[in-house]
C-alpha cells in the first residue's frame, strides 16, 4: 500500500531535505508538497495521509494555526512533526495544545529524524 507524507512548508530546501530522502531510499511512500490551504483542502479530500511534516517558518501561514486546522477542521489523526525555530516555553505549549505530535528543534540533524521516520514506516509495514 502507498503511502503518503505531507509537508507543508514554503521552504524549497527544508522539504527537499526530506524529498531527496525518501524518493532515494523509500519508493513505497509518496510526497505531497503545499503552502498554502486550499491545497492543504485539496491534498486532505483525497489522500490518506501518514505522517506530516509542518515547517515552523512558512512564510505564508501560521505553522500553528496550520496544526490546529488539520487536527480541528481535517480531523487528521496521522502524526505531525513540528520543526520549531521558536523554542519558547509559551510557543512550544501553544503548538502541543494545537495538536503536535512531536516538536523538533532547528537545527537538527537530518540523519537523527531519517532513522525515526524509517522506524515509524517500518511498523506500519508490518
Amino acid at each position: 500500500m502507498n503511502q503518503t507524507i505531507l509537508i507543508i512548508s514554503d521552504d524549497i530546501i527544508f522539504s527537499q531535505l526530506f524529498t531527496t530522502y525518501i524518493e532515494k531510499e523509500r519508493m513505497d511512500i509518496s510526497i505531497i508538497k503545499c503552502d498554502n490551504y486550499l491545497r492543504i483542502d485539496e491534498i486532505m479530500d483525497g489522500s490518506l495521509i501518514r505522517l506530516v511534516f509542518i515547517d515552523g517558518n512558512i512564510s505564508t501561514l501560521s505553522s500553528i494555526e496550520v496544526t490546529r486546522y488539520l487536527r480541528i477542521y481535517k480531523k487528521i489523526f496521522a502524526p505531525i512533526w513540528f520543526f520549531a525555530e521558536i523554542v519558547t516555553e509559551s510557543y512550544i505549549y501553544k503548538v502541543n495544545e494545537m495538536g503536535a505530535t512531536r516538536i523538533i528543534y532547528k537545527p537538527f540533524d537530518p540523519y537523527e529524524i531519517f532513522k525515526e521516520f524509517d522506524v515509524i514506516f517500518e511498523k506500519a509495514t508490518i
